[in-house]
């Protein structure tokens, strides 16, 4: 999170907002507000994504991210998996990937 941050040059409190907005599927985006009006917790495993993600050091990690958010309980339904009203793990990855200290260079 706090290379994100730095890169990117926002505060580390927005990097939730930030990510989540970077990750969702672009088709999702003009449906968020209206989502959570109505289904006022569809987005919980999304947020509790990033916010698993936000605490990793290394990029072997995630997978173990990715597989919390496949096993969370409000990770169901036809609008997350079915009309994929939700992020994307790979547009989430692909951020991760690029800010992330490879793992030879971890070892320097």
């Amino acid at each position: 999170m706090e290379l994100y941050c730095s890169q990117h040059q926002i505060d580390p409190k927005d990097f939730p907002k930030v990510v989540f907005r970077q990750a969702l599927y672009p088709h999702t985006r003009p449906f968020v507000t209206l989502i959570a009006v109505f289904q006022r917790y569809h987005f919980a495993a999304d947020h509790a994504f990033i916010d698993s993600i936000s605490r990793i050091k290394r990029y072997q990690n995630f997978r173990s991210c990715a597989e919390e958010l496949a096993r969370h309980p409000l990770n169901r339904g036809f609008l997350r998996h079915g009309l994929r009203l939700r992020l994307s793990s790979n547009r989430l990855r692909t951020i991760i990937k690029t800010v992330m200290p490879k793992k030879d260079e971890m070892d320097l």
